[in-house]
C-alpha cells in the first residue's frame, strides 16, 4: 500500500517536497513554527521576475508598494509575452500581447515600479528558450539588485517553474549578497516570512490587468482571501493582510534548483 502511494506521486514533486522538508527543519521542531514577520521589506534595488503580466501583482504587489513607500527602486521583468492568457478575453495574438503590455505599465504606475522589462519569450513555452538564462544574468549584472522576487520552486505552472530555474542558474554567477524571495501565485507556498500589505492598493493594481480578470473579476476575492489567511495564520492583525514568501540566499536557491533536476 505504501509503495503504491509513493509511486503515485510524480518524482519531481517528491523531490520538491523533500527539499521543502530539508530546508524547513534543520533541528528540533517547535509546537508551532510561524513564518518570520518582517516589519519592512529589505533592500533598495529590487527586481521582480514575473512569468506573465499580472504575476507581479498576485505574487508581491503589496510588498512592491511598501518598497515604493520606502523610496526603493523596483524593476519588473516579464519573462513571456502573455499571448496565451485569453481565457477571459476575446483578444488574441499580437493584440492581446500589446494589451497586456499596456496593462502592465498601468499596474506598475500604481505599484510604484520605476522600470518594466519585457523579454517577450513565448508564453507557456519558456522551457524551450535556451537564451533565457543569459537574459536574466545580464539584467542582474546591469541592475545589481540586493533583493530579487521570483516564483516559488513548488509552483505548478511550467513558465513559473522555469522562471525559477532561470533565476537560480543566473544566481550562480551573481553577487552572493543578494536575497531571494519566492512568492506564491498558482500554488500556495510553505513560507518562512511574511510582510503586511495594503490590500486595497494591491487589488487596484490587479484590476489594471483587466484582460485577465473577466467580467466577474474572479481572481480578486481569491487573492484577498489568501492575503487574509496569511495574516491570520501568522498571528498578525485579525483585520490585516499579508504576503508570504520563502526567503533564501543564492546558495539556498541553487540547492533547491538541484533538487528539481
Amino acid at each position: 500500500m505504501l509503495h503504491s502511494i509513493k509511486n503515485a506521486v510524480p518524482l519531481p514533486l517528491r523531490r520538491r517536497l523533500r527539499a521543502v522538508a530539508d530546508r524547513l527543519h534543520g533541528g528540533q521542531r517547535n509546537v508551532l513554527e510561524l513564518p518570520e514577520f518582517l516589519p519592512d521589506p529589505p533592500g533598495k534595488r529590487v527586481v521582480v521576475f514575473a512569468p506573465h503580466q499580472d504575476d507581479e501583482v498576485i505574487g508581491c504587489g503589496g510588498t512592491l508598494t511598501r518598497h515604493q513607500g520606502a523610496g526603493h527602486r523596483a524593476t519588473v521583468v516579464f519573462m513571456t509575452d502573455g499571448r496565451q492568457g485569453h481565457q477571459f478575453t476575446h483578444l488574441r495574438g499580437e493584440e492581446l500581447v500589446e494589451t497586456r503590455r499596456a496593462e502592465a505599465y498601468r499596474a506598475a504606475e500604481l505599484l510604484g515600479v520605476e522600470e518594466c522589462v519585457f523579454l517577450d519569450n513565448p508564453d507557456t513555452r519558456l522551457w524551450t528558450c535556451r537564451g533565457v538564462r543569459v537574459q536574466v544574468h545580464e539584467l542582474l549584472v546591469r541592475i545589481r539588485p540586493d533583493v530579487v522576487y521570483l516564483p516559488a520552486f513548488t509552483d505548478t505552472h511550467t513558465d513559473h517553474l522555469h522562471t525559477f530555474l532561470a533565476v537560480a542558474d543566473a544566481a550562480a554567477m551573481h553577487e552572493p549578497e543578494t536575497v531571494y524571495f519566492m512568492f506564491e501565485t498558482w500554488s500556495p507556498l510553505v513560507a518562512n516570512c511574511v510582510i503586511a500589505i495594503d490590500m486595497e492598493q494591491k487589488l487596484d493594481a490587479l484590476r489594471a490587468h483587466a484582460s485577465q480578470l473577466g467580467t466577474h473579476e474572479a481572481f480578486l476575492p481569491a487573492v484577498r482571501a489568501l492575503a487574509r489567511y496569511r495574516a491570520l495564520t501568522c498571528l498578525l492583525d485579525a483585520d490585516g493582510y499579508a504576503e508570504a514568501f520563502w526567503r533564501t540566499d543564492s546558495a539556498g536557491l541553487l540547492q533547491l534548483a538541484q533538487w528539481l533536476r
